[in-house]
C-alpha cells in the first residue's frame, strides 16, 4: 500500500501494535491514511489509528523491520482468533499439481489459525508453536517476498518443511467408513469423529460420552451438504460460510438423512463448515459429505490438546488416533451461534471469536472477572476493552479449573494485563469463588468485588450495544443467587453498570429437593401446582399423571414443600418452563433431563410453527417490587391437561402467555416510573431467552408498545457472557465496593 502510495519508511510490530513510519508527499500521505482504514488486510480490524507528524528521514523505499519492545503508553496489540481456510488456500490444497496438495497445514495472511499457536507478542514465528519448523527455500521465498499472499504469513509451511500427520489421511477415512470413532487433532484441540449415518458408532459414541439426549454437531463438506438435510436461509448460509465457522443451529430437512442418536427427538441440528484444511481433507477421504465431530472429551472433563493426555482420556472409545506435531498454544472448542432475524447470535463463544476484544469504554485498572459456575468463560480487561475467554465449560471437577488457570495464564501474558481486582458472582456456594480467591491471593490480588447474577446479565448486554443505562433488564434463567440470599432467575431489574433496582420478577415458589427438582422436571411441577391449585388438587391432578410416584412418595414431597430446610424458594423462569412441560405432558414422571435446559427445549419444539392458539392468563401483584402471579397461567395449563387438550396447543398457549406477562410488566413498569414515557431500553437476557419463540413474541410485544429492545448477539445471554457484564460493572464502579 505505502509502495502504491508512493511513500517511503517502514513498518514493524511491537507487543503494543503496528508502528508505521511514511514520508513523502502531503496528498499521498492523506491517501495513505484513508486507504489504510478502508482496505486492511483480510483477517485485519482497525479500531483506531494514531498519527503524530515527525520530520523527515530521506528514506527511500519501505522496508519491515525486525520487532521492537513496546512503546510506553501505546495502546497494546492482539491476536487474532482462528480462521477458516480462505479460496485460495483450499485450491492449493485440493489441487492436483500444487506443491501444497492434500497437506491439511496449508495457510496464508489472510486465513489459518492464530490464537491457538500463538505463545506471546509480538507475534513473530519464533513466539509461536512453529518456531521449531525451518521453513524449505521454497515457503522462504514466499515469506519474504511482498507480493505474495504468504508475505510474513508465520505458520506458512508445506509438506517439506511443515508439521506432519502421524497417520495418513487415507488410513483415518478407510477407519470412518468401517464405523469406526477417530480421535483427530484439530487446531484447538482433539475431536472424536465418525460417520453420521451408521447407528452403531454414534450411538457407542453417546454412550461413552455420558451424552444423553446431547445434540452431537455434524461437520459437512460444503454447503450443498447441509441443505440436503437442513433448512438454510441467505443469513445461515453467510454464518455457515463466516471465516470463525461456528455450529450453526439449523432446522432439519430430511429427518432421517443422519442416524437418530446423533439429536434425539430434536428439529434442529448443529452444523459447521470445515474450521481446517485438515477437517476438509477427512471428508474427502472418508467420502462421506456429513460426519459426526465432537468435542475430545470424556463427560464434563476439559478438551484434550497433548497426544499423551488424548490417549489416556479418549482410549476408551477411539478406534484409532490422527494426531499431528503441531503443539497447540491455547485449547479452544468450537464455537455455536444460530441466526434470529436474520442476524447472527452467538451461544457460545470460543473458536473463530477469541480472543477480540469487546469495548466496555473508560480506561482503570486490570480487573479478573471469574465468570459463572457453569458455561464458564473469564473476562480480562486491558485499557478499557474486555477480552473474554472461550468456553470453558462446567467448573466440576479440578480438570476444568487447571486448565481455567492455565487459559488465564495464557491471557495475561498474550495481554499483558496484571490484574488488580478479582470479580466474583455472589454465589456463596459456587467452588469456582473459593479456587479464585485462592489464586487471587497468589496472585497478589487484594480487592475482591462480588456482582450480583442478574445485573451481570444486564450489563454483559448493556457494554455490547456501548449503552451505560438506565435500561429495564429482564434476566431469566435457571438460577442466580439474590441479593436478598433466595434463589432467582426471572427478574426484571432497572439498571446501569454502578448498580441496579429489582423492580419485578415472578412469584416465588417453593420446591422440594434441590438439583433434583431441575433434573426432574414433574417435582418442580408438583411446586407449581401446589402454588396454583392448593395441596389437594395438586395431588389429584399429580396421581392421574404421574403414577409411577407412589402415594407414599408424593405425601413424602408435599411435606417437604412445607418444611423450608428441605426445599428452596425461587423466581426461576426455567423452572416455570420445567413445571410447564411435565403438567402439559411434554415429560413424564420418569423423565430426567440429560442436559441444561432440555424439558424447556422440548416444550418448546412442541409447539412447532403452528398457528396462534391464544394465550393463558397471568396476574400482577403490586408492590414493591412488582410480581408476575403465575397461578392463572398455570391453572388455566391444568385445565387444559385435564379437557385432553393436544400437547401443541398448551405449549403454544404457555409460550404466548409467558410473553404476555412479561411484555405487560415491561409496560406497567414504564407507566408507573418517574416519567410517564421513561424511554430507556429493554435488555432481553438470560438463558431462558434461548428460547426463539419466547424471545421473539416478547420482543414483538415490546416493539409494538414503543420500546428498544436490545438482545445479546456477539456476547452469549447465558452464563457464558456474564463475566463480562461483571467486568463492565466492576469498572464502572472503579475503586467502590
Amino acid at each position: 500500500m505505502a509502495t502504491a502510495c508512493d511513500l517511503a519508511g517502514a513498518v514493524w510490530n511491537s507487543a503494543a501494535g503496528v508502528v508505521i513510519e511514511v514520508e513523502g508527499g502531503e496528498t499521498a500521505l492523506g491517501d495513505f491514511d484513508q486507504r489504510l482504514r478502508r482496505e486492511p488486510p483480510a483477517l485485519a480490524q482497525v479500531d483506531r489509528i494514531f498519527s503524530t507528524a515527525v520530520a523527515p528521514r530521506g528514506d527511500r523505499q519501505f522496508t519491515i523491520l525486525a520487532s521492537q519492545a513496546a512503546e510506553a503508553g501505546a495502546p497494546g496489540a492482539r491476536v487474532a482468533p482462528d480462521t477458516a481456510p480462505c479460496a485460495r488456500c483450499r485450491e492449493d490444497y485440493l489441487s492436483a499439481d500444487n506443491r501444497r496438495r492434500g497437506y491439511p497445514f496449508t495457510n496464508c495472511t489472510d486465513c489459518g489459525p492464530r490464537y491457538t499457536l500463538t505463545r506471546s507478542l509480538p507475534y513473530d514465528r519464533p513466539q509461536t508453536t512453529m518456531s521449531g519448523f525451518r521453513q524449505c527455500g521454497a515457503c522462504r521465498a514466499e515469506y519474504e517476498a511482498p507480493g505474495s499472499r504468504r508475505f510474513h504469513a508465520q505458520p506458512n509451511a508445506c509438506p517439506r518443511c511443515g508439521p506432519q500427520l502421524s497417520r495418513s489421511l487415507a488410513w483415518a477415512g478407510d477407519l470412518l467408513r468401517a464405523g469406526g470413532v477417530l480421535a483427530v487433532k484439530n487446531v484447538g484441540g482433539y475431536q472424536l469423529a465418525c460417520d453420521a449415518r451408521q447407528v452403531t458408532p454414534v450411538a457407542r459414541l453417546r454412550q461413552w460420552k455420558q451424552r444423553g439426549r446431547k445434540p452431537f454437531a455434524l461437520l459437512a463438506r460444503d454447503v450443498a451438504a447441509v441443505a440436503a438435510v437442513c433448512r438454510l436461509t441467505p443469513a445461515e448460509q453467510a454464518l455457515l460460510e463466516d471465516p470463525a465457522r461456528p455450529i450453526v443451529l439449523l432446522e432439519r430437512e430430511a429427518p432421517d438423512a443422519v442416524a437418530a442418536e446423533v439429536a434425539p427427538g430434536q428439529p434442529r441440528l448443529g452444523v459447521m463448515l470445515p474450521s481446517s484444511p485438515l477437517h476438509e481433507l477427512l471428508l474427502e477421504a472418508s467420502h462421506r459429505s456429513l460426519l459426526v465431530m465432537t468435542s475430545g472429551n470424556h463427560g464434563s472433563e476439559p478438551l484434550a490438546v497433548e497426544a499423551d493426555e488424548a490417549q489416556r482420556a479418549l482410549g476408551g472409545v477411539a478406534d484409532g488416533f490422527l494426531d499431528h506435531n503441531r503443539p497447540i498454544a491455547a485449547r479452544v472448542d468450537d464455537s455455536v451461534a444460530e441466526c434470529w432475524r436474520e442476524q447472527a447470535r452467538v451461544l457460545r463463544r470460543a473458536r473463530g471469536y477469541v480472543p477480540e476484544p469487546l469495548e466496555l469504554g473508560g480506561e482503570g485498572e486490570p480487573v479478573w472477572a471469574a465468570g459463572a459456575e457453569l458455561k464458564n468463560a473469564f473476562c480480562l480487561t486491558r485499557g478499557g476493552q474486555g477480552f473474554l475467554s472461550p468456553h470453558i465449560g462446567d467448573m466440576a471437577n479440578m480438570e476444568c479449573w487447571l486448565v481455567y488457570r492455565q487459559t488465564l495464564k495464557h491471557y495475561m501474558t498474550l495481554l499483558g494485563a496484571w490484574p488488580q481486582r478479582l470479580v466474583l458472582d455472589l454465589h456463596p456456594g459456587y467452588q469456582l469463588n473459593t479456587w479464585a480467591r485462592e489464586l487471587a491471593a497468589e496472585m497478589g490480588i487484594e480487592h475482591i468485588t462480588a456482582v450480583q447474577h442478574h445485573h451481570a446479565h444486564v450489563a454483559a448486554c448493556m457494554a455490547e450495544y456501548g449503552v451505560v443505562g438506565p435500561v429495564w433488564g429482564a434476566a431469566w434463567d435457571g438460577t442466580g443467587y439474590g441479593s436478598d440470599g433466595t434463589i432467582w432467575g426471572g427478574e426484571f431489574l432497572r439498571a446501569d453498570r454502578v448498580g441496579f433496582e429489582r423492580v419485578a420478577h415472578w412469584q416465588p415458589v417453593r420446591l422440594a429437593g434441590g438439583e433434583e427438582a431441575i433434573r426432574k422436571p414433574w417435582r418442580a411441577g408438583l411446586g407449581y401446582l401446589q402454588l396454583a391449585l392448593g395441596a389437594e388438587k395438586a395431588a389429584e391432578a399429580a396421581r392421574q399423571w404421574w403414577p409411577r410416584v407412589t402415594r407414599t412418595r408424593l405425601e413424602m414431597e408435599q411435606r417437604l414443600l412445607t418444611r423450608p430446610e428441605w426445599s428452596w424458594v425461587t423466581t426461576s423462569a426455567g423452572r416455570l418452563f420445567d413445571a410447564a412441560a411435565a403438567i402439559a405432558g411434554v415429560v413424564d414422571e420418569g423423565w430426567e433431563s440429560s442436559f441444561e435446559g432440555e424439558a424447556a427445549v422440548i416444550l418448546e419444539n412442541a409447539a412447532g410453527r403452528g398457528e396462534d392458539a391464544g394465550a393463558y392468563p397471568h396476574g400482577l401483584i403490586g408492590g414493591n417490587p412488582v410480581q408476575i402471579d403465575a397461578r392463572p397461567l398455570l391453572a388455566a395449563l391444568t385445565a387444559d391437561r385435564l379437557r385432553g387438550e393436544r400437547i401443541e396447543v398448551m405449549a403454544r398457549r404457555f409460550h404466548a402467555g409467558v410473553a404476555a406477562a412479561g411484555v405487560e410488566t415491561l409496560i406497567r413498569l414504564r407507566q408507573a416510573s418517574e416519567r410517564e414515557r421513561w424511554d430507556a431500553p429493554v435488555c432481553l437476557t438470560g438463558g431462558v431467552f434461548q428460547n426463539r419463540r419466547l424471545l421473539t413474541a416478547v420482543a414483538e410485544g415490546l416493539e409494538r408498545a414503543g420500546f428498544q429492545v436490545l438482545v445479546p448477539r456477539r456476547v452469549p445471554g447465558n452464563d457464558g457472557g456474564l463475566a463480562l457484564g461483571q467486568a463492565a460493572v466492576a469498572l464502572a464502579r472503579g475503586g467502590r465496593e
